[in-house]
């Protein structure tokens, strides 16, 4: 059956911490009782990272009850530990887990389930057992009552690992279960279809050795068996893929899976791979908008046929770069990126579809 998407601008945005009305990157984030949360997060509050600007982290944690219309009335319900932004969020019984990320400090260890409280409109944090490895930009998800993580950059650099954590027995620890084939994947994104974790896109910035990569294609991983396998583009065909670089995508259901947003792999391979041939390196923060291609198209993976394919909804409020991505009982939103590299956005959009 062929899902008709739509989407819908909501208004409204957290404002009790000095810039974040501004929108933010890469922040944390779930829906827990009709109740859409963000959590941390960063951007440029003073002036544009092409001007000099630096980069500032939040820590509020901040809930709106998306049952009461198009408009988010936003309540600050507690603060992270610390200030973070590019970690996991995956939704857990009571609330969401939080994994690793980082801030101007450095990179993150630390994983924690946050429960949401919707009476009280507060939040508790429970910690979880550290990573073995500080881990930001990496991809995560519940496989089998497992977290599984992978790729992103651990203790500083791209990494392979593809980290675990029993749910039944978290005592017991992260393990790591394997590494991914080939090279590093840093952003890529992920899902867990028939028990099996699967993974699409990403990048390798060439920094380890080796050549620079920008994966349009995914591997899958069973757990059980230990055994990688490839699968197809996002697209398709190679030459009509995307990346998922920045991009964000979310779990439907048992076979179906959403991705949009993300830049355009052409123009930032010429960037990671200091070729810079479509414009200047002095000059690639200061292009408009437009230029840098953002994708706005909203895609769909359909487990059973295993493919990728093109809604019918493209828009520019989807074509944004370290968006959250998040899913309730009947719609998606769409939290928050950047326009731009350095230019953030204080957007939630809302997908639903028939």
């Amino acid at each position: 059956m062929k899902h008709t998407f739509k989407i819908e601008v909501m208004k409204g945005f957290p404002n009790t911490e000095n810039g974040i009305e501004k929108g933010v990157s890469a922040p944390f984030g779930g829906v827990v009782n009709d109740y859409l949360i963000i959590a941390g997060g960063c951007n440029f509050p003073d002036k544009p990272v092409f001007e000099g600007g630096k980069k500032h982290y939040y820590k509020g944690v901040y809930a709106a009850n998306v049952a009461q219309g198009n408009c988010l009335s936003w309540t600050k319900v507690g603060e992270l530990p610390v200030e973070a932004g590019y970690g996991v969020s995956i939704p857990s019984p009571k609330g969401i887990y939080m994994i690793g990320g980082n801030n101007l400090e450095g990179s993150l260890k630390d994983a924690y389930e946050m429960l949401f409280d919707s009476q009280t409109m507060s939040v508790q944090f429970n910690k979880l057992p550290s990573l073995p490895c500080t881990l930001d930009n990496m991809t995560g998800t519940i496989v089998n009552n497992h977290i599984v993580v992978a790729g992103g950059v651990a203790d500083g650099a791209p990494s392979l690992k593809v980290l675990s954590l029993n749910l039944s027995d978290v005592n017991s620890g992260w393990v790591e279960v394997t590494t991914l084939p080939s090279s590093p994947r840093v952003q890529p994104v992920c899902a867990a279809i028939d028990n099996k974790f699967q993974l699409w896109g990403g990048f390798y910035d060439g920094s380890k050795g080796g050549d620079p990569v920008v994966y349009t294609e995914g591997l899958q991983f069973d757990l059980t068996k230990k055994e990688w396998q490839q699968l197809g583009f996002i697209g398709k065909d190679e030459a009509h893929s995307l990346t998922t670089v920045g991009a964000a995508a979310v779990q439907l259901n048992a076979n179906e899976v959403l991705l949009t947003g993300g830049v355009n792999k052409d123009i930032f391979f010429d960037a990671i791979s200091g070729a810079y041939k479509m414009v200047e390196k002095q000059n690639y923060l200061k292009q408009p908008v437009e230029w840098y291609r953002f994708n706005g198209t909203l895609m769909l993976f359909n487990a059973k046929t295993n493919s990728w394919t093109e809604t019918n909804l493209s828009s520019p409020h989807l074509a944004r770069a370290g968006a959250l991505m998040v899913c309730a009982k009947n719609a998606v939103y769409y939290v928050g990126g950047e326009l731009k590299p350095g230019v953030r956005s204080a957007e939630v959009s809302k997908i639903t579809w028939e």
